[in-house]
């Protein structure tokens, strides 16, 4: 089901329906030549966990004859390729993944014509051939804006996690009644993250990330800047080596649900364990011994997140230098990945790095990665929304 409002954007409702899956087909092919770019909405929308609060907007009519795909471009634009200026679309459009439905969790996802394709200089330009490059980026920040204010109208449905969200608020609370200490620690960035006003957007590109800070919609916890960017690192999956042999005494599994609580402590980003037993992944564990079982947790992990990139890779300290992490994720890719190839696009796979961290970046690039893009993980303030 879908309809137009007072808005220029379509909504459409991705919960399981022949439906749904038609306007689906549609948008990923809209997408599909603008791999590696779309990569991050592409896959979340072919990794499917649609709930009835899960949306699909447009200001694109999905049913339409006519729609902006480049049919000249390749399926699964190479890795380290460039757009070209014939790419470009007279109209500008976006297409958006929206469900509140795992909040605190990323709960947008968003691919912008205009990212692959960008105006010829940036809307700060004072030169003298950028009033209509003014008025491109105009009517770019205003579909953004439409996209915000949508999001604002969307009904804020019971978190998948509401049980663990009440728990956190009233161990808070209780810890505040009993210690008049912590009042004077620092505020908890993550505690905003729980308000039904603030809304996560995940994997930002760079271009859409300085439209949301100029429309002044960003949560105050929420910068574009150097600090909260991330790499967007692509790989070529058929090109990587083959994953190294593990050391004499290690075997691989899967990541089982009692090492939750350990991944969870190893993580700066909140994970949430409804969500980490969705997502496929893969750790390396102590060899079982003689009994041929082991409850040793394990040494390193990785999960392939609900957007394909590699998430949550971790070697504990006392094993590191000796390829883990490189096996992991190696192996993830090539074996992991399966479900999400398709007939004539190219198997890339993506990964993301915050900026600074020298040890992560240089493992991804030592694996084939290509640095492509920066991206953000972004809260907006949707109370913002009405004024723009």
């Amino acid at each position: 089901m879908s309809f137009k409002g007072p808005s220029k954007l379509y909504r459409h409702n991705l919960a399981p329906s022949d439906s749904s899956q038609a306007i689906l087909n549609v948008a990923l092919r809209i997408l599909r030549p603008h791999i590696p770019t779309s990569i991050p909405l592409y896959r979340r929308l072919r990794f499917g966990r649609f709930f009835p609060d899960s949306f699909l907007f447009t200001n694109l009519d999905l049913g339409a004859p006519s729609l902006p795909i480049e049919t000249g471009a390749s399926n699964g634009t190479n890795a380290g390729s460039k757009p070209n200026d014939h790419h470009r679309h007279a109209d500008r459009w976006l297409i958006a993944f929206v469900d509140r439905t795992c909040r605190p969790e990323t709960e947008v996802w968003v691919f912008g014509s205009w990212e692959d394709s960008p105006p010829a200089s940036s809307p700060s330009s004072s030169s003298s051939s950028s009033t209509e490059t003014q008025k491109e980026w105009q009517a770019i920040d205003n579909l953004v804006a439409e996209l915000v204010r949508a999001c604002r109208n969307l009904p804020v449905p019971r978190s998948l996690h509401q049980d663990i969200l009440d728990a956190q608020q009233t161990q808070q609370e209780q810890a505040e009644n009993t210690d008049a200490a912590i009042s004077t620690k620092t505020p908890n960035p993550f505690a905003s993250a729980r308000l039904p006003t603030i809304q996560l957007w995940g994997a930002i590109h760079s271009t859409t990330a300085s439209i949301l800070e100029r429309l002044d919609v960003l949560a105050s916890t929420s910068q574009v800047n150097s600090t909260a960017a991330n790499h967007t690192f692509i790989f070529d999956v058929p090109s990587l080596s083959p994953p190294p042999a593990l050391p004499e005494g290690l075997e691989w599994g899967e990541v089982r649900r009692e090492d939750f609580a350990l991944i969870r402590s190893q993580s700066e980003i909140p994970r949430w364990d409804r969500t980490m037993a969705a997502l496929p992944s893969l750790a390396i564990y102590p060899a079982a011994g003689n009994d041929g079982g082991s409850s040793a947790p394990p040494v390193a992990w990785a999960f392939i997140g609900l957007d394909t990139s590699v998430t949550t890779l971790h070697v504990e300290p006392e094993w590191r230098g000796q390829g883990l992490g490189k096996a992991v994720t190696t192996k993830l890719f090539k074996q992991g990945m399966q479900r999400f190839w398709e007939e004539g696009v190219q198997r890339l796979a993506h990964g993301y790095v915050v900026l600074g961290n020298k040890a992560s970046e240089g493992r991804m690039r030592s694996l084939g990665g290509i640095d492509m893009w920066k991206c953000y993980w972004l809260r907006v303030d949707l109370e913002k929304a009405g004024n723009i």
